[in-house]
């Protein structure tokens, strides 16, 4: 659980909560992406529910290194980081916890850095369920659903509706299927992790960058600084919401 124990466990150093989750999650670029519209309002509400004290298992130790529950604990930072770093090497999630990428510097990081602690007894402040509820222009509406108990390789899912029915996995394959019309598949190479390319959508990125370097011709970059803006001015929004307990519109970049 990277985000609940390291550096996105807390609302203050790295601003508002739900934008935390969002570095991680993408949601809002990607529902701003298929529908094409502007977000304009939006209502949210969650909690920190789960990963509190009072809901810590019996016998637990503040790190992973020392527990003795830690072997059928489903949030062990040392079957996460460790397990990837002997499977896999140096890769995402083992690179954001350490420079020093070898198994010596893994165990030192969950012995002495933020990672390491257990997720129910650190200064956790950020919510660990969150749902946001959007109005689009042009009367779209639309939901999303964080969750901190998510698998961290689970591929993200959506499941548009509309004049074609369709269903959807963001890191997946599209599967379309209008009345009276064939069905149509897309593949998408890779896994749904950071390690593994998020879908293809990484190596997408930097050819299109490349691609628009090389040629001159901006076109090639599909979203840039101005989808950006907008996805953050709504995470902001959002947080918003949820304090304040009402619908807030908003602002445009």
């Amino acid at each position: 659980m990277p985000k609940r124990a390291g550096a996105w466990r807390r609302a203050a150093p790295r601003c508002a909560s739900w934008r935390a989750a969002c570095r991680a999650e993408d949601g809002l670029d990607w529902i701003g992406y298929v529908t094409g519209r502007r977000i304009e309002r939006v209502s949210s509400f969650g909690s920190l529910r789960h990963f509190r004290r009072e809901n810590r298992p019996a016998g637990a130790a503040d790190r992973c290194l020392e527990c003795a529950v830690e072997p059928s604990c489903p949030y062990s930072a040392s079957r996460l980081y460790l397990g990837v770093q002997r499977e896999r090497g140096a890769v995402w999630p083992v690179s954001s916890i350490t420079e020093d990428t070898d198994e010596d510097g893994v165990l030192l990081a969950l012995r002495e850095g933020p990672f390491g602690r257990c997720v129910y007894a650190c200064d956790n402040d950020v919510v660990d369920n969150q749902v946001l509820a959007m109005e689009l222009a042009g009367g779209i509406a639309a939901t999303f659903t964080m969750t901190a108990s998510r698998p961290t390789a689970a591929p993200r899912s959506s499941a548009p509706t509309g004049s074609w029915r369709a269903t959807a996995r963001e890191c997946g394959s599209w599967t379309f299927a209008p009345a009276r019309k064939s069905t149509r598949r897309a593949a998408v190479a890779g896994g749904a992790d950071a390690a593994t390319g998020h879908g293809g959508g990484d190596a997408g990125v930097l050819d299109a960058f490349v691609t628009a370097v090389a040629t001159g011709d901006p076109r090639a970059i599909r979203t840039g600084p101005g989808e950006s803006l907008a996805s953050h001015l709504v995470a902001f929004a959002a947080e918003r919401a949820r304090h304040c307990g009402t619908v807030v519109g908003v602002p445009t970049g």
